[in-house]
């Protein structure tokens, strides 16, 4: 119950339930602890996923696993704490892996944390050489700060390696028939009717609404 309770969101019932577990003679497990601590991460309730996690250490006698370390990490970027974060990956008992260093990357998008930013992708990159997504985050980071020399270096070194996004679906249920697409896709076998809505629909608000909905970001 505490960990479903996290991961769809609801943080306060994780933890109520987690602080009723000595009342009724149990002890929390490495799993329970994941459970409460992903509720404190989704709840930015940093101060209390360190109180947590040092119960677990201290109190319960259970060593802290890299799941439990991910989620200490996840709290601290969802809290904009990034120096923490990068120590905390540093200090920690175990090899770090891709998937704490996306979590710093990511929180630097967020945060416009460029040079810390650039520590993490190099890291995921000397493991993942390929990754589509830490080149694209890290080009997208630059861009917020106006750095175009940077993005395009990133393109450039993308299209060296033979690195390439591959674009996202999307899907959409009308009157029970599933319709899946990408950005720019004309293969729809309406995509002609559907176009000229569009523009109908664009000719009344006044815009370009075709333009809008085609305009490039930094990740196509």
């Amino acid at each position: 119950m505490i960990n479903g309770y996290a991961e769809h969101g609801c943080s306060q019932k994780a933890i109520h339930l987690f602080e009723k577990i000595p009342s009724i003679g149990l002890k929390p497990d490495y799993v329970t602890f994941i459970g409460v601590l992903t509720a404190c991460s989704h709840a930015g309730l940093v101060d209390q996923g360190f109180h947590y996690f040092m119960s677990m250490i201290d109190e319960y006698r259970i060593s802290p696993s890299k799941e439990h370390y991910g989620c200490m990490i996840d709290v601290l970027c969802r809290a904009g704490r990034l120096s923490e974060a990068e120590l905390m990956i540093r200090s920690m008992p175990f090899c770090s892996d891709d998937v704490v260093w996306s979590t710093l990357l990511r929180a630097c998008r967020v945060h416009g944390d460029v040079d810390r930013g650039r520590r993490a992708a190099e890291k995921i990159l000397s493991l993942d050489p390929n990754s589509a997504g830490t080149h694209i985050t890290l080009a997208n980071i630059y861009a917020a700060k106006g750095r175009w020399e940077e993005v395009a270096y990133i393109r450039k070194l993308m299209k060296s390696k033979g690195v390439i996004k591959e674009p996202g679906w999307s899907w959409i249920n009308v009157n029970d028939h599933l319709h899946s697409f990408v950005s720019a896709d004309q293969s729809h076998l309406q995509s002609e009717d559907i176009i000229a809505i569009l523009k109908l629909l664009s000719s009344r608000r006044g815009d370009s609404l075709l333009e809008t909905c085609s305009s490039e970001d930094v990740e196509d």
